[in-house]
């Protein structure tokens, strides 16, 4: 399982190259959690357009939104403020095997 954040997502996008991720990672699926999600739906509210490609894979499931495990949802309460959101998100996936 490949998990993206949404620096790499987005760049990929904006270049029109998402597809060259598929084939790095020799994958037919990757992989965004909900926070990426989140502020993929906040920058297409803003009008960016590259967000449209990403959301279109994410309908052809494509890119698939991971959800946490409740016992994901208590360990982000242990994170440090000072990390970001979602980097806490990714050190909770990170105690998953296929990670």
């Amino acid at each position: 399982m490949i998990l993206l954040d949404t620096n790499i997502i987005s760049t990929f996008a904006k270049i029109k190259k998402f597809q060259v991720l598929f084939e790095v990672f020799n994958a037919r699926s990757l992989y965004i959690s909900p926070n990426v999600h989140s502020e993929l739906k906040i920058a297409k509210g803003k009008g960016y357009s590259f967000v449209d490609k990403i959301l279109n894979l994410a309908n052809q499931n494509k890119i698939i939104v991971l959800p946490l495990t409740p016992k994901e949802k208590i360990g982000i309460k242990s994170v440090p403020d000072f990390f970001h959101p979602v980097k806490g998100i990714l050190l909770q996936f990170a105690g998953r095997e296929a990670v």
